[in-house]
């Protein structure tokens, strides 16, 4: 899908506040991007109409090309889903929805939905705070064992490396590593082997992307676990993780993707990529440094 320097806003509709819009116009503002605007829930009154024409003129007043986007059938999801393959739009930006455990545990939240089928890198923020010269983490799993993991590492920590650039953050690349299993091969069965092979191949991914993060943290644990107690830690402004998403039965029956089950712990906003989605915008990213 081809990118045309474009960002979706998915905005809470009739909110006073509206954190992802915020986010978005920051960084349409650093790449010169479009802003594509629409409500998260159906327009039903006039009233609704007006307000989001207001806030759409807002941001024209302010200085910004914007475009206000219809919904064209029931749900989100498609109407996204449309908007992002219509316009080759490079990033999808929303306003997290609150977990609810009870309710995820019988049907998907749509947060989740959007992290499994959109195909571009999403942005889903979760406080106001600036990233200014705050902590980012990049998540990887630095064992992985198919083409699309190795793929993902390496997108991850290079568009972790530009947005701490250019945000003035510390990065921190952070990888869970399994507990030790008895009945594995030799290599799986002592905890400091374990944890060496991923510190080491956090090292030498590093150095091959000519990236030096300010803390590299490997430590034991499900990743589920391990990556928001870190996060909270270190009062991370952003995480960026890899989502290579189940989707249908199969996804139902496993309980969905890591990056949907550390979405609901996290505090900090999320971005994820995918193996095939986030080569666009990071190039965007790349020739805004070279500028």
């Amino acid at each position: 899908m081809p990118f045309n320097n474009k960002l979706l806003i998915v905005l809470t509709s009739g909110a006073q506040k509206q954190p992802a819009l915020e986010r978005g116009r920051l960084i349409a503002k650093r790449l010169g991007a479009t802003l594509h605007l629409m409500a998260d829930k159906k327009p039903e009154t006039v009233e609704h109409d007006e307000w989001l024409q207001a806030v759409a003129q807002t941001q024209i007043d302010d200085g910004l090309d914007v475009v206000v986007d219809q919904w064209q059938s029931a749900d989100l999801l498609p109407n996204v889903l449309g908007i992002l393959k219509k316009h080759g739009c490079g990033l999808l930006i929303k306003f997290s929805d609150q977990s609810n455990p009870l309710a995820e545990a019988f049907f998907t939240p749509r947060d989740w939905k959007l992290l499994r089928y959109a195909p571009c890198p999403v942005l889903m923020v979760k406080q106001q705070e600036s990233w200014e010269g705050r902590a980012l983490i990049a998540a990887i799993d630095a064992d992985p064992d198919d083409q699309d993991h190795h793929l993902l590492n390496q997108q991850i920590i290079r568009m972790s490396a530009q947005i701490a650039e250019l945000s003035g953050s510390n990065l921190h690349l952070v990888s869970a590593f399994p507990a030790p299993m008895q009945s594995a091969d030799a290599h799986s069965q002592l905890r400091e082997q374990i944890q060496h092979r991923y510190q080491q191949n956090c090292e030498a991914l590093c150095q091959q992307l000519d990236c030096q993060p300010d803390q590299i943290e490997v430590a034991e644990g499900p990743p589920e676990t391990m990556i928001p107690a870190y996060s909270r830690s270190v009062s991370a402004a952003l995480v960026i993780m890899g989502t290579v998403a189940r989707k249908g039965l199969r996804g139902a029956l496993l309980g969905g993707n890591t990056a949907e089950a550390i979405l609901a712990q996290l505090r900090a906003d999320v971005l994820t990529l995918n193996p095939r989605g986030s080569d666009e915008i990071l190039d965007i990213l790349l020739q805004q440094q070279e500028d």
